[in-house]
């Protein structure tokens, strides 16, 4: 009996013994599959780093890249000439170039983050500015030279012209607007000083003879039309060329000038004057007849004795001149219209200088 339990003590002691070595192996294989596994890890770790280290310097340059390009497109815009608004979709100023805080002396702090019709204690509040931010430029992404006339406050009348675009990201309504402006008014008023020149008589300030002869044809072209009537008076200025020669030419522009500025008070605005060589002028009667032309023109002969006596010069202002008249019933050219009041001046500049003699 006591040898029976013996053999069955040893025998589970040898079981326990494999258990053992069994665990045991068990726990190795498992600790060294964590160890494996934890290598693994860690090495996917180290080439994670690797890569995000990667990225971080790639964004690094990125942004260093995207600085650069800032810089350099903002010192783009710097030296525009042009006025340059970036607006976000309210209308709201982003940046502005430094042409911008030039022109219309503003700064940054009153610019950027303000509404644009507040700019200026509301200077900016303009009518065809809002047509064009609000109606015209959601129709177009696109518009250009939209010009815009408006008195500023700080730096008086200015004539702009206006080109927008809409910047447009996946959306409907444009994320941001480019508004550039380009101030004119030198340009325009440099305009109108050579159109001057090319339309006027320096001295006098009335027409200059193309442009009167041109204005003189097309009211010829619309009596038909119109059923108007047109009435010329050719003059001229008795003795011009002696008063240059005798009292200098300063008393000859004299006499000119003083004439023209007495037809001008004597007419009425509608007529037209202007200059067709040195001493020749021809004043143009609009829907006048040749009777009513001569009753209008009654007064430059008043207005020349008046002038005459105050002056008190050693000449007189004196003046030959014809009337001619042109009606729907009539074709005439302006060349014929000229030469009848032409040949009329004549007539009367020849009785003038009969009369001198007598």
């Amino acid at each position: 009996m006591n040898n029976k339990k013996k053999r069955v003590s040893k025998k589970r002691a040898v079981q326990n013994r494999g258990y053992d070595i069994v665990k045991k192996h068990t726990q190795s294989k498992r600790q060294k599959n964590k160890n494996i596994n934890l290598t693994d890890f860690n090495q996917q770790l180290r080439i994670k780093e690797q890569q995000l280290r990667t990225a971080n310097q790639q964004l690094r340059i990125a942004w260093k890249k995207a600085q650069e390009s800032r810089k350099y497109a903002e010192n783009i815009v710097d030296t525009m000439r042009e006025s340059l608004l970036v607006l976000d979709k309210d209308l709201k100023v982003i940046s502005a170039n430094r042409t911008f805080y030039e022109t219309f002396k503003v700064k940054p702090n009153m610019t950027e983050g303000k509404f644009i019709y507040d700019l200026g204690n509301r200077q900016w509040n303009i009518s065809m500015l809002r047509e064009l931010l609000e109606k015209i430029l959601p129709k177009n992404k696109l518009v250009n030279n939209f010009e815009v006339e408006h008195n500023f406050e700080t730096i008086g009348y200015r004539i702009m012209l206006l080109n927008a675009r809409g910047i447009y990201i996946e959306t409907k309504k444009p994320h941001m607007i480019l508004l550039a402006i380009e101030d004119i008014t030198k340009q325009r008023a440099a305009e109108e000083e050579l159109k001057l020149y090319a339309t006027t008589d320096m001295m006098t300030g009335v027409l200059n003879r193309r442009t009167g002869l041109i204005f003189l044809e097309t009211q010829i072209k619309l009596l038909h039309r119109h059923k108007n009537v047109i009435t010329v008076c050719f003059i001229d200025i008795n003795g011009l060329k002696k008063v240059n020669d005798r009292y200098g030419h300063s008393e000859g522009d004299w006499l000119i000038t003083s004439f023209v500025n007495i037809l001008k008070k004597s007419i009425r605005e509608s007529d037209i004057i202007c200059r067709l060589g040195g001493d020749e002028f021809l004043i143009i009667f609009e829907n006048c007849a040749i009777n009513d032309a001569k009753n209008i023109f009654a007064k430059v002969h008043k207005k020349v004795d008046e002038t005459n006596i105050k002056a008190k010069k050693p000449f007189k202002i004196n003046f030959s001149y014809g009337f001619a008249e042109c009606n729907p019933d009539k074709k005439m050219s302006v060349e014929g219209l000229l030469a009848i009041a032409d040949k009329k001046m004549y007539n009367n500049k020849t009785k003038f200088k009969e009369q001198l003699k007598k």
